[in-house]
């Protein structure tokens, strides 16, 4: 099973563990790790807000912004057998198609940055 939450613009991914009877969360498009888990919906969601405010609190002991999720979407339009591909590649490395596709732009990225070096 995998579902996603939100709050104050930070989206996570939920995921269940059923050998061990344990919810557990990672926030999405964020450059540190908020990790949240619990062993109820009502615990998930309460260790969720929990864990961000946490982050907010440790950014700003820190000195540190917190790293905010970028609010604008990317749309594209894929041939329908390359998004299938996509598709599939994401299901069966547990990542979503963003993360799949965020990993292949910043790779041409890179190759870009490389050329003109």
């Amino acid at each position: 099973m995998t579902d996603t939450m939100e709050y104050k613009g930070y989206i996570a991914r939920i995921e269940y563990d059923g050998d061990n009877k344990l919810f557990y969360g990672i926030v999405q498009d964020t450059r540190d790790t908020i990790h949240f888990e619990g062993t109820s919906a009502h615990e998930l969601e309460d260790a969720f807000r929990e864990s961000v405010e946490a982050y907010f609190e440790f950014c700003e002991q820190c000195g540190d912004e917190p790293n905010v999720p970028a609010p604008n979407k990317l749309w594209i339009e894929l041939d329908p057998k390359l998004q299938q591909r996509v598709a599939l590649s994401a299901q069966k490395t547990g990542k979503s198609v963003d993360a799949i596709l965020s990993t292949i732009v910043e790779a041409w990225y890179s190759e870009q940055d490389r050329a003109e070096s």
